[in-house]
């Protein structure tokens, strides 16, 4: 059903051919998984970013320090209160709405609400201004919930190409 969005982000190199396949579009995305396509559609710079040290994240994993730094020093995520970056727990909802917001500096108000969303959630507000999602088909959006694979990848090419956001009506 996302067959045209997964193929725009394959051809802009920030997915792999065969993502449907390869990525288990229905398994939970990891907190690395998504630094993973936001630094691959930013186009950030891992191999100059400063390193940040993590805890957490093995020195000898290059890559995931690598990631880690550049997307903490785009300002985009940072460690928790323990100075975690936690790579490997699923991504909520409410994660991935914040995530997004900061690293494409998205704007946007609503007066749609969640029965399940804090006010102070204002990211997941301003994903659903901006077209992005509309929550569940029963009201709510779960912001605790894990996101899948392919909702995140969904969600990343309507933040990239509007056009992709036409079929969502606003509530």
């Amino acid at each position: 059903r996302a067959k045209a969005e997964f193929d725009f982000l394959v051809e802009r190199g920030i997915l792999q051919p065969n993502a449907e396949e390869e990525f288990g579009i229905n398994d939970p995305i990891t907190r690395i998984e998504a630094v993973q396509l936001i630094v691959n559609a930013l186009k950030l710079d891992v191999e100059n970013a400063p390193t940040v040290v993590f805890p957490d994240v093995a020195s000898n994993d290059t890559a995931t320090v690598q990631l880690t730094s550049a997307i903490v020093q785009a300002n985009i995520m940072n460690g928790n209160e323990h100075g975690e970056f936690r790579p490997h727990d699923k991504l909520t909802r409410a994660q991935m709405a914040a995530i997004l917001v900061s690293a494409f500096k998205l704007k946007g108000e609503t007066k749609n609400t969640f029965p399940d969303v804090h006010k102070s959630q204002e990211a997941i507000y301003t994903l659903v201004a901006n077209r992005i999602t509309t929550g569940f088909e029963d009201g709510t959006f779960r912001p605790n919930a894990s996101i899948t694979k392919a909702n995140f990848a969904v969600f990343l090419a309507r933040i990239l190409n509007p056009d992709f956001r036409k079929d969502l009506n606003p509530k």
